[in-house]
């Protein structure tokens, strides 16, 4: 919705605001911006529109009879009300799985990696404000836990391809398997497959043995900046919802202008897939349910209790 608006534009102005003295700011503010506002204003509609099409709608039209109407956002949906965090992220990776498969009914695959970003939103947002209200939240230690979960499936992984594509494979697949591995442990995967193996739909893409790790480098970003930014949020801001809704609308709108410029861009790196982890957190803000269980008196004297019992067997 951009562009077209951006092309249709005359230097013309912008030389005029240049030789008044205007700063590049105060050009972009007071020329560029007010011909640019409607575009944008639209762009956020239709991402908008797109979001709640794909993860809200979509739900409500759906049935619920087993393998003949009902759709998987709903078993997921469910399983995040009922708190079994585990079981919808099983659903999100088998649905991957199944695409790769190629098996017939089975198209939709792609989805479970939207659904598999939301999820994680949803879950380290949750493990955050449990930690912030309980007042034990240090980077510290979320970095510790994450490094234990993470680190030693990927070594184990990388390893065992590396090896597998050293005996098997010439040594050019083998090195190439290798630089990718490199890349992955430093959390970049998602950066070698946008740079050196492009599509994801191409033929490079899909034969290469890590290319899955890339939405893991994607995670793994996320988690360099937004805990400690929203553990910020929630001590100092009243209403953390309306920051992280604005920055994950300013991501869905660069996700709706620049899909069509750079697709494979679009659909690897961090800034163009932020939306969906943070319409996670803003589930763990907003779901009364959730809220409940992580406020109420009860829920903190279970925690207390839980964590004196804790203190006194260490």
């Amino acid at each position: 919705t951009v562009q077209p608006v951006l092309e249709s534009l005359e230097g013309e102005a912008e030389e005029a605001a240049a030789m008044l003295g205007a700063s590049r700011w105060q050009t972009m503010w007071r020329v560029l911006f007010p011909a640019l506002q409607p575009s944008l204003m639209t762009g956020f509609a239709l991402s908008f529109a797109r979001g709640l099409g794909e993860y809200g709608s979509v739900i409500f039209i759906s049935g619920n009879m087993p393998f003949k109407t009902e759709i998987a956002p709903v078993l997921v949906v469910a399983r995040l009300e009922e708190f079994s965090y585990a079981e919808a992220t099983a659903i999100a990776v088998v649905l991957v799985i199944l695409y790769h498969f190629r098996l017939g009914p089975f198209h939709g695959g792609l989805v479970g990696v939207d659904v598999f970003f939301v999820l994680s939103g949803f879950l380290i947002a949750s493990i955050i404000r449990h930690d912030v209200v309980d007042g034990s939240f240090t980077l510290r230690e979320f970095y510790t836990r994450r490094l234990q979960r993470l680190l030693p499936n990927v070594v184990l992984t990388v390893t065992a391809v590396v090896l597998l594509w050293w005996m098997l494979l010439p040594s050019s697949a083998a090195r190439q398997a290798a630089d990718h591995g490199l890349w992955a442990l430093v959390s970049l995967s998602n950066v070698f497959v946008w740079r050196d193996l492009g599509s994801y739909w191409g033929n490079a893409a899909e034969s290469a043995p890590l290319t899955h790790t890339w939405s893991l480098g994607v995670e793994e970003q996320f988690y360099l900046l937004f805990p400690a930014l929203f553990a910020l949020a929630l001590r100092r801001s009243r209403r953390p919802a309306l920051w992280v809704g604005a920055v994950a609308a300013a991501s869905a709108i660069w996700c709706a202008g620049w899909g069509s410029r750079d697709p494979a861009a679009t659909f690897y790196l961090l800034p163009s897939r932020v939306w969906e982890l943070l319409a996670g957190v803003l589930l763990s803000l907003t779901l009364p349910g959730v809220r409940a269980r992580l406020t109420s008196p009860t829920a903190r004297a279970i925690r207390n209790g839980r964590n004196h019992f804790a203190r006194s067997n260490v």
